[in-house]
């Protein structure tokens, strides 16, 4: 998962080597930063450069960029790579702060990668704490990054970025022990990848309180079926999602229609989830109507509507379905089906 030629977890393992060499009585982050820098620039060679302390032209520019302690320039001027370096456990605690500038320089392509290392006791990463949880393997979305650690953003003065992508992955690379004055310590890395592009602003997300009610929609209503067979409508009502099924289908040769009904309310991972597929399948982007070529009867028609802070879908078809990058047609509109199966408590809607 590394970026080709920056082999940041034989980096980590080096610099722990060499502190463990070295005994040192105590490390702070300018410290273990000058020893990274070197590591860095031996194995992957080029201008390392301390964004705080040296001029750094491309990232100079970049008002978002606060907080990230080593840069490398591509051939460009663009930064290849940049780093986050923590020390100890005040400045791990405060490590979601990094772990977004690093995830939106790489959506907004400011970088091409982005990593953090951290160096802490070792007690302090068995407890898992708030920053310890930044260096594990998993996916994080900016409503959970908030929920998470709300504190490292509110302070206006924090160096926070002012944006988070919607989602993005966290993969551990390496941990390496070493001791500081007889303590056992451990140095961590991860790579930071965003998912997409788009955004969500750090002060709206704060101002609607992170997770939670944040993740909710503000509309949401979704049917589909034919006359011949099942057909289906979720709607969000009063916190809850509500969910009706008929089914049409012959009994002692008469047609007659079963049906049921059920409301579910889902967690915040539920939402998260919800929400990451709807972005994968463009579902913003979808035109607001979709017709076949030419017209048949007895056929499946459907209605999305979706609202978020600031975007919608309303979008209805007929025997025809929209794409996305991902997907055709047909197929677009049953993973979405599958997402919303997801949502509503594992329910068939097709």
């Amino acid at each position: 998962m590394e970026a080709a030629g920056v082999s940041v977890g034989e980096v980590v393992e080096a610099t722990a080597g060499r502190l463990q060499a070295d005994h040192p009585a105590a490390l702070d982050a300018e410290l273990l930063g000058c020893e990274l820098k070197q590591e860095l620039a031996r194995r992957n060679g080029g201008a390392w450069a301390s964004v705080a302390s040296d001029p750094h032209p491309p990232l100079a520019a970049w008002p978002k960029a606060g907080g990230l302690d080593l840069a490398l320039d591509d051939e460009h001027g663009r930064a290849f790579a940049i780093v986050d370096v923590r020390c100890g456990e005040d400045e791990l605690r405060t490590s979601g702060r990094g772990a977004g500038h690093g995830a939106l320089a790489v959506a907004e392509d400011q970088a091409a990668v982005a990593f953090q290392i951290a160096a802490a006791p070792a007690d302090v990463w068995e407890r898992r704490d708030r920053g310890a949880r930044m260096f594990e393997s998993r996916f994080w979305s900016a409503d959970a990054l908030l929920d998470h650690c709300a504190e490292d953003f509110e302070d206006e003065n924090g160096g926070g970025p002012a944006a988070l992508p919607f989602d993005w992955r966290v993969v551990e690379l390496r941990e390496a022990p070493f001791q500081v004055g007889g303590e056992r310590w451990m140095l961590r890395a991860t790579q930071i990848g965003a998912a997409g592009e788009q955004t969500a602003s750090v002060a709206e997300a704060l101002e609607r309180g992170g997770g939670g009610d944040a993740l909710r929609p503000e509309g949401l209503e979704v049917s589909g079926g034919s006359g011949a067979g099942l057909q289906f409508a979720v709607s969000w009502t009063g916190g809850g999602l509500n969910l009706e099924r008929r089914i049409w289908g012959f009994e002692e040769h008469e047609r007659r229609q079963r049906e049921s009904s059920s409301r579910v309310e889902p967690d915040d991972a539920a939402w998260q989830t919800f929400w990451r597929r709807v972005d994968e399948l463009d579902v913003w982007e979808w035109a607001a109507n979709y017709e076949p070529p030419m017209r048949v009867s007895d056929g499946y028609g459907w209605q999305a509507y979706l609202a978020g802070p600031g975007r919608r879908c309303e979008s209805t078809g007929y025997m025809a379905f929209p794409t996305s990058q991902r997907s055709g047609p047909r197929a677009t509109w049953d993973v979405f089906l599958l997402a919303m199966d997801g949502l509503a408590g594992r329910v068939r809607l097709s």
